[in-house]
């Protein structure tokens, strides 16, 4: 048999003198083999892979167990031997590529850097080699790529740039830890498909795929781990984990996800509730047993699952670590219906021709050009509603929240909202009841809650801004309302989890009652369990108060679960809008259909429509025409003369294109194996 690329049997490893984070972990990966570790935050899967490079910072070291990378015992390996390994054998590509990148030196140097140290400073000139691999990451101009500077390239762009440079090492295994949280749906496809692609042309080399998408690692992964309280739980094929889970803990994630069939319209996600446990507080029996629907008294809290079992009628290969393997029911069929929310009438929010731009700078030649984030953009929000934004990164959702909040003006439009027009009204003109008609709930919590101040004081601050008392009675009130323990009014952020700290964000920004809640991507670096627990939570307290949301969101899915109506954004163009059941239904302007068609369910046989090429050169920009011109796999002869006009149904489906509603409805696209 072909020796594994990675083994690990029994590791276990803890930080300081505490407790075990990994308590016993067994995994392999074969040559050219990619294999998906999934699992909440806290259940160990980051620190598999810092323990594979033996990186585990001052405090943490392994304390059981052995790690083989390429026949190389990664314990007993000298300093000098594991910078080779690193260097050679092993690459990583983190979850957020600006770290891995030099600010302050072009691309083309850094990515320099890995081939110089395989073959010595005197070896020779990598830019061939270099250019080969930026081809490979499906950069059109990879000689353009090198004169840039990391702060000129996108999120995909960059991350594209850290995976080549991975390449360029030609390790034996590639460790990708979370490498698209937070980026767009097209771009995390793209990743996707390379990773893919990566595995299947390299001739051998093992991948370590660690995320919480559970829809992505169905795209990419042969084999699949996943992981719970520092235990591998479960174990199988993709299609035998995804499509028949064993363990209840996969079961549960799997039904925390929006677009899972089995629930209904108008019914709410499912949640687990609880949190992983931190090493110290696990209690006797299954780690999972306190959060499990299948728990059974008298013996899964008593007694601990030691080994992984097969699970019943799933074929070779697919075990599991629980109890009651084959006896354990589905999570419950239906889930509690949703709070039924008020709908008064009138309109919140009434935005008109919003035109924002920016100067920038272009990425070669050093010459002054205009970046359009909001272009005659047009919307209303009605009381109650829930309406959202879509689009990738630069479509300009965020400007549009900003402006809405008065962090920042548009340069003409107009916003009605009680009253006033707060498209030129920044926030230190307005008045008290305008600042808490609108709150914010941004995408990092981290950043807006300060961390000197106990969440008490943060709550009672919000209440008086408000017009509140901020008496002790109403921060418990809050608190409760969002969820959290009694306690946690007296603790600081940093003794929150991230779910935790992302509610006390929802908790402030519905302490006056606003009329409007502006929600800027506040889940999309949760996991799947605890973006459930978040998005009910939004609803339910938005049933109760009354309130408007605007939603901002790159996830397709949970727009489709929580939304009313939806608001498509291209480079700051509105291209289509209107109600959850038009825009996800036919006809959908060609972008719309772009944006779906990179969706990817958590089923490893997903069939995936297959748009037709597009020639990017074949098109060009000019001021007045379609944005999505250059991009668009639809485009007509007349798009590269005439502006698109808008088309408005009956129903008020508006789409911006050429083509007519019935000519879209045709145009369906081929079907092939995603």
């Amino acid at each position: 048999m072909t020796r594994p690329v990675l083994e690990i049997a029994g590791l276990r490893v803890a930080y300081g003198d505490g407790a075990d984070v990994l308590r016993g972990v067994d995994l392999t990966i074969a040559p050219g083999e990619t294999y998906g570790l999934v699992g909440e935050s806290g259940s160990g899967k980051s620190t598999v892979a810092y323990a594979v490079q033996r990186y585990l910072g001052g405090g943490g070291r392994i304390t059981g167990g052995r790690i083989l990378v390429d026949g190389t015992d990664i314990g007993s390996a000298s300093e000098a031997g594991l910078r080779q390994l690193r260097g050679r054998r092993m690459a990583m590509v983190h979850q957020n590529p600006a770290t891995a990148l030099n600010p302050a030196m072009r691309i083309g140097r850094q990515l320099a850097e890995t081939p110089r140290l395989r073959s010595g400073e005197g070896g020779a000139d990598p830019t061939a080699a270099i250019l080969d691999v930026l081809r490979r990451v499906r950069f059109q101009y990879p000689e353009q790529i090198l004169r840039r500077w990391p702060h000129q390239l996108s999120g995909g762009q960059l991350q594209r740039v850290v995976i080549a440079m991975a390449l360029l090492a030609r390790p034996a295994l590639l460790l990708l830890d979370e490498p698209t949280t937070g980026l767009d749906a097209t771009v995390e496809g793209e990743v996707a498909s390379l990773v893919r692609e990566i595995a299947d042309q390299s001739g051998g080399m093992a991948i370590l795929y660690i995320s919480h998408n559970l829809g992505l690692i169905a795209r990419v992964a042969d084999r699949i781990g996943v992981m719970y309280a520092g235990q591998i739980v479960e174990e199988g094929t993709a299609r035998q984990v995804l499509k028949a889970p064993a363990h209840p803990y996969t079961r549960a994630l799997l039904a925390s996800l929006p677009g899972n069939p089995l629930i209904p319209p108008g019914q709410r996600l499912r949640t687990i509730p609880g949190l992983v446990p931190r090493p110290e507080d696990l209690a006797p029996g299954c780690a999972f047993a306190p959060r499990c629907y299948a728990m059974q008294p008298g013996l899964c809290d008593r007694l601990m699952p030691l080994d992984m079992s097969a699970a019943p009628g799933s074929g070779r290969g697919h075990v599991a670590r629980c109890l009651r393997l084959g006896d354990a029911p589905q999570p419950p069929a239906e889930a509690a219906t949703v709070m039924p929310r008020r709908r008064a009438g009138g309109r919140v929010v009434d935005v008109v021709d919003l035109c924002r731009s920016f100067t920038a700078r272009r990425a070669f030649g050093g010459r002054a050009g205009r970046v359009v984030a909001a272009d005659r953009v047009s919307f209303a929000i009605g009381k109650g509603d829930i309406l959202s934004l879509v689009g990738e990164s630069g479509s300009g959702k965020s400007t549009i929240a900003r402006i809405l909040t008065g962090l920042d003006i548009a340069d003409s439009g107009t916003a009605m909202a009680l009253g006033t027009d707060i498209a030129h009204r920044p926030a230190e003109t307005r008045t008290k009841e305008l600042i808490a008609a609108i709150r914010i709930v941004f995408q990092n919590p981290d950043n807006t809650l300060n961390p000197a101040h106990r969440v008490g004081r943060i709550l009672r601050r919000a209440l008086r801004r408000g017009g509140r008392a901020g008496s002790a009675e109403e921060v418990a009130a809050l608190v409760e309302a969002v969820r959290l323990p009694a306690d946690a009014a007296d603790r600081r952020p940093g003794a929150l989890s991230g779910g935790q700290k992302q509610r006390v964000a929802i908790a402030r920004a519905f302490a006056g009652r606003a009329d409007l809640i502006i929600a800027d991507e506040p889940v999309s670096a949760l996991d799947v369990s605890v973006q459930a627990a978040i998005v009910e939570l939004l609803r339910d307290i938005q049933a109760q108060h009354g309130s408007a949301i605007l939603f901002v969101s790159h996830d397709l899915e949970l727009v489709r679960h929580i939304s009313d109506r939806v608001v498509v954004l291209y480079r700051g163009t509105v291209v289509e809008q209107g109600s959850t059941a038009q825009v996800f239904g036919l006809p959908r302007h060609p972008y719309t259909e772009m944006l779906l068609a990179a969706v990817h369910p958590p089923d490893p046989d997903h069939v995936a429509p297959e748009l037709p090429a597009c020639n990017e050169s074949a098109a060009t920009e000019a001021p007045g025409l379609c944005p999505f011109l250059p991009r668009c796999h639809r485009r007509l002869p007349l798009c590269a003369a005439t502006p698109p006009p808008e088309r408005v149904s009956a129903e008020g489906h508006a789409i911006r294109c050429h083509h007519a509603p019935a000519d879209l409805m045709q145009l369906l696209p081929t079907v092939t194996k995603g």
